[in-house]
């Protein structure tokens, strides 16, 4: 983040003084050869005429990621071909110039595209941040401000790169309200590199004397396969590779390579008018029907259709360049820019203020509508004047000026808010130090109030009515925890890492592997506690107190989303490190193994055992390794957090009142276990979760969910008392 702060200001002074020196190394005129080929003098520049064509493209590419975003018709084609229509005209401007005698002069092509890019851009992302503010929960804010820094300063892909690819982060970016402007980042980038690009390119033209058309063409045709390649090979099936600069890198270098290509196409022309037809029928098969992976090789089909009519734009009236000229297809060509914009948060926030997952018929002509006129003022009031103001546009120093006071106005006003939070969220977790060192809190007794053998004051000991759903209400003066700026703070872990054997055999950067040791160093026992996030959740924090009591060890080797049973069970990673688990017993003497046993369905009753847990109780048992099941908790489509923090109560319980019959059966499915082996199963539904037929989201002044399936960890903690009892009476320690 700082960095940039540091590069924008000193290319602004780079400018200036550029502009200030007119006689300076960069502005100075070339001698002998400065342009191509070498023996022609430099020619004055020759404007372009405007491609209208281009602008009705831009119209058909924008009614395509209306239709996608809003009811998610066709394939996700519009992006990729707005970034192959700016990598086009910007390699065609470039080469224009180099051939001309002039090089690319970036510090001037930077400020004349930031300047005209950014605020928009920033007017639009500042709005939508207020906005998430206003509809948006508690939990959300944070988020939001670190991807409106990220998208005015246009690292905003690498910021949802992140959050994809962090499983304990899924939920809080990728239906962002800011999410679309991973593309401008995209662009934002290839804008600042592709300068870079283009001088080498004419340098080492000059240089060898070449022509440089051919070397701008074979660079960027090198460029195209490097990305495609990598796109290919790197990680086929990571989520994250949507949002990354070397996945899409290929879309820009193709269409900078067929810019430069060109002239040597002109032969083609008599078959262009065809060609450019057959272009636009595919493009607008690509999108209705949904065709391939994005982003993937699939994408290059379009992305040549669109290339043929950028290629070939015909006179003729019967020319698919003279469909796409007529009105009023460049006038909304030339609102594109604002309507991407602004059409993901109305979409977004949309669904938010009225808690629905998809747009109706109705929902989406109105959004779209909407978004449409929104763009209009937008354009008119903020982008026609950074674009056509005749102050910003008679020197390049204020184009700098306007682009830099762009991204302080937008970026100081969000790390500001930012700081603000993390702050709020810092000192949130000072008041948790009881808490987490399995105090029982008067102020935030949990899911104590059940233990008839807790020391607190609202224990259920003192009510007889919490069985049937009306236990008299008990008022909090404290506010509730946890805090929504402080969720990134309640996964459970252990702080040691595991002996040399479990470094080798498992990921350890992540914390997949650690270890508990009794404040005794003598140990009475060592457990093995694996699976996914949730065994994490429903485990770790609940059997430390049983851990310190009777001075035995534990190792947890956890991976997101890969919950515990024989390998053959499962595939990739998954089937890996189960394996590894089973290598890793063979190296050590456990005393007992904990796991989550079932796995709930979201908002259904359907519960169902851990794929491949008999076979693997059945294998630990004939070692002598006794199991210990514990029951999964809810899981929801929606956020449960979100719908507690919406829905706050100073009672016994409150949030969202869930119907138990509808998330559980009444059946354990591990039951079969018991009855045959040596498996324990703890249900904690009882002891924990549910009064009555009522599973509340809000318990003892402590939200129960993190998100839409994982306990927080300061709910798991006052449950530590009643499931450490229950581990020390199977194990009889």
């Amino acid at each position: 983040m700082t960095i940039r702060f540091l590069i924008y200001p000193v290319i602004a002074s780079i400018i200036v003084n550029v502009e200030a020196h007119p006689r300076s190394a960069l502005s100075r005129e070339r001698p002998q050869g400065p342009s191509t080929p070498p023996h022609v003098a430099a020619q004055p520049i020759k404007a372009s005429p405007r491609r209208f064509d281009i602008q009705g493209l831009r119209a058909i590419c924008m009614v395509q990621v209306l239709l996608y975003h809003a009811w998610r018709i066709g394939s996700p084609i519009g992006v990729d071909a707005f970034i192959m229509i700016s990598a086009y005209l910007m390699t065609s401007s470039f080469v224009r110039r180099s051939e001309a005698g002039r090089m690319p002069f970036f510090l001037e092509r930077w400020a004349n595209t930031f300047k005209r890019l950014l605020p928009p851009l920033v007017v639009t992302v500042f709005a939508t941040v207020i906005a998430s503010f206003i509809i948006l929960p508690r939990s959300r804010w944070i988020e939001q401000a670190i991807q409106g820094f990220a998208s005015v300063n246009y690292w905003q892909n690498w910021r949802l790169v992140s959050v994809a690819a962090d499983y304990y982060a899924n939920d809080s970016g990728l239906a962002s309200p800011l999410q679309h402007l991973w593309s401008m980042s995209m662009q934002g980038q290839v804008f600042l590199l592709w300068p870079f690009l283009m001088t080498l390119c004419v340098l080492l033209a000059r240089r060898k004397r070449h022509l440089i058309r051919p070397v701008v063409c074979a660079t960027f045709t090198l460029l195209t396969v490097a990305s495609l390649t990598w796109l290919l090979t790197a990680a086929p099936d990571d989520t994250s590779i949507y949002f990354d600069t070397r996945a899409r890198i290929w879309e820009f270098s193709l269409g900078s390579a067929i810019a430069a290509a060109a002239p040597w196409l002109r032969h083609l022309r008599p078959w262009g008018r065809l060609m450019s037809w057959v272009g636009l029928v595919v493009l607008l098969i690509y999108s209705l029907v949904s065709i391939g992976t994005y982003p993937g090789p699939m994408a290059a089909v379009p992305m040549l259709a669109v290339s043929t009519i950028l290629l070939f734009p015909s006179k003729s009236p019967r020319s698919a360049a003279a469909f796409l000229s007529t009105r009023p297809l460049p006038n909304l060509g030339d609102i594109s820019y604002a309507v991407y914009l602004v059409h993901w948060p109305i979409f977004t926030l949309t669904l938010a203020a009225l808690g629905q997952h998809r747009l109706t018929v109705v929902e989406g002509l109105l959004a779209i509508a909407v978004s449409i006129v929104v763009a209009i003022v937008l354009t008119h009031a903020v982008d026609d004047p950074a674009r056509k103001g005749r102050w910003v546009n008679a020197r390049t120093r204020n184009k700098a000026i306007v682009a830099l006071a762009s991204v302080l106005a937008g970026a100081v006003p969000l790390a500001a808010t930012y700081w603000t939070l993390h702050v709020k969220a810092q000192d949130d977790l000072m008041n948790l130090t009881d808490l987490q060192n399995n105090v029982v809190s008067e102020t935030h007794p949990g899911a104590t109030i059940f233990d008839t053998n807790s020391e607190s004051t609202y224990s259920a000991s003192d009510s007889d009515a919490t069985t049937d759903g009306n236990m008299q209400p008990v008022v909090f003066d404290e506010d509730p925890l946890p805090s929504p700026f402080a969720l990134d703070k309640q996964w459970a872990s252990y702080s040691n890492p595991c002996d040399a054997d479990g470094q080798r055999l498992f990921n350890t950067d992540d914390g997949s592997c650690r270890t508990y040791a009794a404040d005794d160093q003598h140990s009475e026992g060592h457990i093995l506690i694996a699976g996914d996030s949730h065994a994490e959740q429903m485990i770790l924090a609940q059997v430390s107190m049983f851990l310190d009591a009777a001075q035995w060890n534990a190792t947890a080797v956890l991976q997101g989303g890969c919950s515990w049973g024989m390998p053959d069970s499962y595939e990739g990673t998954c089937q890996e490190r189960n394996q590894n688990l089973l290598d890793y017993m063979d190296m050590h003497d456990f005393d007992a193994v904990m796991l989550v046993s079932t796995a709930a369905s979201p908002d259904s009753p359907d519960e169902s055992l851990v794929s491949g847990l008999e076979d693997l109780v059945t294998y630990l048992n004939e070692r002598g390794i006794p199991v210990i099941g514990v029951r999964d908790n809810l899981r929801s489509e929606q956020n449960l957090f979100d719908c507690s923090d919406s829905n706050p109560t100073d009672g016994t319980y409150g949030g969202c009142l869930l119907e138990r019959a509808a998330y559980f059966p009444d059946a354990d499915p591990s039951d079969q276990l018991s009855s045959s082996l040596d498996f324990t199963q703890i249900d904690m539904t009882d002891q924990a979760f549910c009064f009555d037929q009522v599973r509340p989201t809000f318990i003892g002044n402590i939200s129960v969910y993190l998100d839409d399936t994982h306990v927080t960890l300061d709910y798991a903690k006052t449950m530590a008392p009643a499931f450490s009892r229950k581990v020390g009476e199977i194990l009889g320690a």
